[in-house]
């Protein structure tokens, strides 16, 4: 019988005994978990907080409480102050963890603080302007109302205008509360007097007196015009009158009579005496 030998590791496959596999004992203890990795610090976020706060707090008092909070927004800076705190806190405390700047909220910070700001410094001017137009208003009704009282004392009709004394720009820099005196302009067109379109001239005198007298009680009215046309055969004349300051309290007959100007009006355009041009009106 012939046997036959083989070198370690040419023994064909077919003539090796099987292998066994060998099955590893479950084991009773848990895997291990996964390393903690610290999510790092955000810095700028605390800093966002707490100015959302304060402006949900101090907005709404300002709203109902008025100028006083409106100045508390001025102190909108701060903020600022806050997120700088918050840097240095972290970069000192927690100087061996990671911590990362918050872009987000930082931009958020400093957009609020700036437009808070901006907001607070306009507030006011606003609020004065308003407050402004609405006194302005309760004293142009009263200027109208002592105008048309004025025109019926004195027997007389027509038309009242009257305007501010051109201090609409410099108001939204004063508290309206120590504004005491409100200058207005006031123009009087006289239609009738004592029921009349053809007074004479001792009667527009005497009405525009009464009238002057009557609207100087209004220590509002800064400048006052009277003014009247009347209908004459050859045409018509138109008379006028100009009083400032304490003039119109004190206005009289007297004095009246020498502010009194008349200019009489052709039914066509003439030639003035005075300068030559053609204007339609000669003095008398």
């Amino acid at each position: 019988m012939e046997i036959q030998t083989y070198s370690p590791g040419q023994v064909p496959e077919d003539m090796l005994p099987p292998v066994q596999s060998v099955q590893s004992a479950p084991s009773s203890q848990p895997p291990a978990p996964a390393p903690y990795t610290r999510q790092p610090r955000r810095v700028g976020t605390v800093t966002l907080g707490v100015t959302l706060i304060l402006l949900g707090i101090l907005i709404p008092l300002a709203l109902f409480l008025g100028e006083n909070m409106w100045r508390l927004l001025q102190l909108a800076p701060v903020v600022l102050l806050c997120l700088g705190v918050e840097i240095l806190v972290y970069s000192i405390r927690y100087k061996h963890d990671r911590f990362k700047y918050d872009g987000l909220s930082i931009f958020l910070v400093v957009l609020i603080t700036f437009s808070t700001l901006l907001g607070a410094m306009l507030a006011p001017p606003l609020l004065n302007a308003s407050a402004y137009a609405k006194k302005m208003d309760s004293v142009y009704m009263e200027v109208q109302q002592t105008a048309e009282d004025a025109l019926a004392a004195a027997s007389c009709t027509g038309d009242v205008c009257a305007y501010e004394g051109g201090r609409s720009w410099t108001a939204v820099f004063q508290d309206p509360d120590e504004v005491q005196r409100l200058p207005m302009y006031l123009e009087i067109t006289l239609l009738t007097v004592d029921g009349s379109q053809a007074p004479s001239r001792e009667q527009i005198t005497a009405a525009f007196a009464s009238v002057a007298a009557a609207c100087g009680r209004n220590d509002n009215i800064e400048s006052l015009h009277l003014s009247m046309k009347t209908k004459e055969p050859q045409g018509s004349i138109a008379y006028s009158a100009d009083l400032t300051g304490s003039n119109i309290r004190n206005a009289s007959i007297s004095d009246m009579e020498a502010r009194l100007r008349a200019e009489e009006i052709l039914p066509s355009s003439t030639t003035t005496k005075n300068s030559g041009l053609a204007t339609g009106y000669e003095d008398v």
